[in-house]
């Protein structure tokens, strides 16, 4: 995992997330030998059915109810999983966008997008969650597809490194 400075806790705790999902309650309870983004959670979420947000938001009460019984242990287990509910969100909300809703790098709507010439790494190359594209700087989560890029953003990519417009600072 490519952890910058500073952000080493977050990344113990996204690492422990990820190991209780695929080692621990989540593998044991709804493995059954899928990917995780094809597991039932991921599988309601596509469909606009709001499991992983009813989960969260359950999650968070029942942590609340631990912690305020003592048991820290037990109400962190479902901090967690509410991390791993919150990556199940982003999988079903990025499925109901239509391919030609935005720019996956300036956001851009409304224009014609074609295809990145990224290419993406392999699942177990790249952190856990969303991140940069090393290639074009969209945002990308692995295990799906690259977002399309408008026209601009494409030329920019193709573009010598030296020679590419610098983003403005958002004010």
């Amino acid at each position: 995992m490519d952890v910058r400075p500073g952000y080493e806790p977050l990344a113990a705790l996204l690492q422990e997330a990820l190991d209780r999902a695929q080692a621990g309650k989540g593998i044991e309870r709804h493995g059954r030998g899928d990917a995780f983004d094809e597991q039932i959670g991921a599988w309601i979420a596509r469909r606009g059915l709001s499991f992983a947000r009813g989960q969260i938001v359950k999650k968070a009460d029942e942590s609340q109810a631990l912690e305020n019984a003592g048991r820290i242990d037990a109400a962190m287990q479902e901090m967690l999983d509410i991390a791993v509910y919150a990556m199940i969100q982003v999988i079903g909300t990025r499925a109901k966008l239509p391919p030609e809703a935005m720019c996956g790098r300036c956001h851009a709507e409304g224009v014609e997008l074609l295809d990145a010439p990224c290419r993406p790494a392999p699942r177990g190359d790249v952190p856990l969650g969303m991140h940069h594209c090393p290639g074009c700087g969209a945002m990308v989560m692995p295990g799906l597809p690259h977002p399309p890029l408008c026209g601009k953003c494409l030329e920019e990519v193709k573009a010598p490194r030296e020679k590419r417009p610098r983003k403005e600072a958002a004010a």
